[in-house]
């Protein structure tokens, strides 16, 4: 199934959308609506996710992980055509860490981070809790790590992008 530029394929519970390609048009969902609707908030929340990747960890047999870093969200603070990263989930190239980093004074901050060991085709329930105070990992239904907050960004400028960067590349995979 094509809608748009976003290709969905089928999966367990309906259809999941599909982030493979050295590059791909970004999926992006905006802090606000063009209606005024708010569809997530700069400073705090949780989102909740399946990711099924299309490789595997390079710790395990035949595994090489996604090749470059793959994000899987990122919050972004786009305004007059411009954007800048707040914070993004991401997977390191040989896809054996998990870290959620956010951008300091235009350097890559650390927030937390957590090993992995994933095989090709198999989902994995992922729960990013953030927010100013704290933030929290959750893998397959259970705590994985806790860190320190992330940066905010007014609600209004906030934009989530899924699978990728919010320039098309880094893809999740």
């Amino acid at each position: 199934v094509t809608l748009g530029n976003y290709t969905f394929i089928e999966s367990w519970s309906g259809y999941a959308l599909e982030r493979s390609g050295a590059t791909i048009t970004p999926f992006v969902v905006p802090g606000v609506d063009s209606t005024g609707q708010t569809n997530l908030n700069g400073s705090q929340g949780t989102f909740r996710f399946w990711f099924k990747p299309h490789w595997t960890s390079a710790a395990l047999t035949n595994g090489s992980g996604p090749g470059t870093n793959a994000i899987l969200l990122e919050l972004d603070a786009v305004a007059n055509s411009e954007s800048a990263n707040v914070w993004s989930l991401q997977i390191n190239p040989d896809g054996t860490t998990l870290s959620l980093i956010a951008q300091s004074d235009g350097n890559p901050t650390l927030l937390l981070q957590t090993g992995i060991t994933w095989q090709a085709n198999q989902s994995h329930l992922i729960v990013v809790e953030y927010g100013t105070n704290e933030t929290a990992l959750f893998l397959d239904g259970q705590l994985a790590e806790e860190g320190v907050g992330t940066p905010t960004v007014p609600t209004r400028l906030a934009a989530l992008c899924v699978g990728s960067s919010i320039s098309g590349d880094l893809v999740a995979g």
